[in-house]
């Protein structure tokens, strides 16, 4: 399950975060993170 979005995704197709144990995200929002962050 992501971590951001709620969805119930296969455990393949979310990866955890860095520093966080047991939390994970998947692609879609990663992505939307990656973006937000490089617009500060």
């Amino acid at each position: 399950m992501c971590g951001c979005c709620g969805r119930d995704l296969p455990r393949t197709t979310v990866h955890e975060l860095g520093g966080t144990s047991e939390v994970y995200v998947c692609r879609r929002c990663a992505l939307w993170m990656a973006a937000r962050i490089g617009r500060r």
